[in-house]
């Protein structure tokens, strides 16, 4: 009777095939040479990679299916609605989705000097053939190949006005970028144009909404204000990281303090601002509560 293996790594392994043997019985298991874990086999890549690989071409497919050839002269894309504006040639982006192909054909021109051609699509074709280029590395390229095949999906996904929107902010958990999606599912436009959502690009938390996103970031500026008080923080920034603070005190302190005047301000200060501000708001709110009517 099978069962499922519970791999355990080898230290000292001379056979590469050998990486990983299971706990329960003699199997033995390659090393995935994507993400480093068991492949659960004798092959290079897991069952996991593997379909993931496969997605990203198949994702290209469906996000070029939604190309319009009128797109090219229009300010908007209608696969994203009316609140996506889609990338055109004057901004040094992909024009259309001849530019993506390009780079899947290119990858298909060099794979069909050793597994010969077919009929297939680009996409299909280099699907068909990923087990193939990661056992052949030096001939298929594999090395670049998942980054380019990345590439031509964000390609895919810009000219159809999909791509995600990206916030000033960075992540309060690991700094990298965050974003809202424009899309459901690969190639499914948001019927609101953008998710509610809040996601990190690094880490891949997510916020239920912008707010509480904004709410997390405010606390980490605080706590990073109080540690390292030169970080820093644009005006737009300051704005959303401390809503308490309205207009007018903005231009206040920018008036009478010179904030913001040279570009961003070390979070110490505008930290120290705000509380001070905090507190003499409250210093007057007692003082009328206990002056006689």
């Amino acid at each position: 009777m099978s069962h499922i293996h519970e791999w355990v790594e080898q230290a000292g392994v001379t056979i590469d095939s050998e990486t990983y043997r299971c706990a329960e019985c003699e199997a033995t298991s390659d090393l995935c040479h994507v993400c480093s874990g068991p492949s659960g086999g004798y092959g290079w890549i897991c069952d996991g990679c593997l379909e993931r690989e496969k997605r990203v071409l198949t994702s290209i497919e469906r996000y070029l299916e939604l190309w319009d050839e009128r797109d090219r002269d229009r300010a908007k894309s209608p696969a994203a609605f009316a609140l996506v504006v889609a990338h055109g040639s004057g901004d040094g982006g992909p024009s259309g989705p001849e530019d993506v192909l390009s780079v899947l054909w290119s990858w298909v021109a060099r794979w069909t000097e050793h597994m010969g051609a077919d009929n297939a699509s680009p996409a299909e074709y280099l699907a068909a053939r990923i087990m193939w280029a990661i056992h052949n590395p030096n001939l298929s390229g594999w090395d670049d190949f998942p980054r380019e095949m990345r590439r031509a999906r964000g390609m895919a996904r810009s000219i159809v006005g999909l791509s995600p929107e990206r916030l000033p902010q960075r992540c309060p958990r690991c700094s990298g970028g965050v974003v809202r999606d424009r899309e459901e599912a690969p190639g499914v436009p948001c019927r609101d144009g953008l998710q509610d959502e809040v996601r990190c690009t690094g880490c891949r938390f997510v916020w239920r909404d912008e707010g509480a996103f904004m709410a997390a970031a405010r606390v980490a500026v605080e706590h990073v204000a109080a540690i390292d008080p030169t970080v820093l923080v644009t005006r737009e920034q300051a704005r959303k990281i401390w809503p308490s603070v309205d207009r007018k005190t903005w231009h206040d302190w920018r008036r009478r303090k010179g904030l913001f005047d040279d570009g961003p301000e070390p979070a110490g200060r505008v930290s120290e601002l705000v509380q001070r501000r905090a507190s003499d708001v409250r210093h007057t709110g007692a003082e009328r509560e206990m002056t006689p009517v």
